[in-house]
């Protein structure tokens, strides 16, 4: 009978201890990836740019033409460069090199052309450029930022941006009916399927659209559930789905002074 209850014991630690130990496992989840914004590049590029690898334009208009630039660079390796290819993070930015063989001290170029129709608010796209001398890592990657406004015939009824994505509001006032409603509109050129990014947004928030994929150019409603007691003035809720920084996928949650 001893034996019978000193195995049963046993048992009983042995279960104890193995719950103890999966309770200090912590699965750290994989960020989320908005763009290929850290692909790592080539250590001692000998591709310089003469006016640096950053590229920005003030403010342009949504229904205006693309917008263009020329970066020039010099190969300051010793070896002829070939440039294989160059990918975007955005297929409303375009790049074409004017040589696609640079020898050692000669100068090239890149024509940038940045398309802002459907892609109104704050710009932040990559190219980069792969070349002969490595097939993996870009050689070089330049920055693009600048401003879209969004075009007037929509701006009046979506006053706030958050990339293609126009919204009545920015702001949702939380008086404690748990369920609000934000107006939306999808101005890019593809489908948007949105919703509430759990790794960063408040906790007790979810969010969802209706309808359920927003196609280009249709009106929708942004829906957010909130328990309220977990939220506190000011919380984020951030969303998941748009081709933009984490700063820029922020809706502001807001107490009112209503009792719970």
């Amino acid at each position: 009978m001893a034996v019978k209850y000193r195995s049963v014991f046993l048992l009983a630690l042995l279960i104890l201890l193995a719950e103890c130990a999966s309770a200090q496992i912590k699965i750290i989840p994989r960020q989320r990836i908005d763009s290929i914004n850290n692909v790592a590049t080539i250590a001692n590029s000998p591709m310089r740019f003469l006016k640096g690898d950053r590229v920005k334009f003030d403010t342009i208009a949504e229904e205006q033409g693309p917008w263009q630039s020329v970066v020039e660079w010099v190969n300051d390796g010793d070896k002829t460069i070939v440039i294989n290819e160059i990918k975007s993070s955005c297929g409303c930015l375009r790049a074409q090199s004017d040589k696609r063989t640079v020898r050692s001290g000669e100068r090239a170029s890149i024509t940038l052309r940045y398309f802002p129709k459907g892609h109104p608010g704050r710009v932040s796209q990559r190219l980069f450029i792969f070349t002969s001398i490595d097939e993996r890592k870009p050689t070089a990657v330049i920055h693009l930022s600048g401003y879209v406004k969004i075009s007037a015939n929509r701006q009046a009824d979506y006053p706030k941006s958050r990339g293609g994505l126009l919204l009545r509001q920015d702001e949702v006032l939380l008086d404690g009916n748990g369920l609000y409603r934000v107006a939306c509109y999808n101005a890019t050129n593809r489908e948007l399927r949105l919703s509430a990014d759990t790794l960063f947004s408040a906790k007790g928030v979810a969010m969802r659209t209706e309808p359920e994929v927003l196609k280009p150019n249709m009106e929708g409603d942004m829906v957010i559930v909130c328990n309220e007691k977990r939220v506190n003035d000011g919380d984020k809720l951030y969303i998941n789905g748009l081709q933009l920084p984490l700063r820029d996928r922020a809706i502001t949650l807001r107490k009112s002074d209503k009792k719970e």
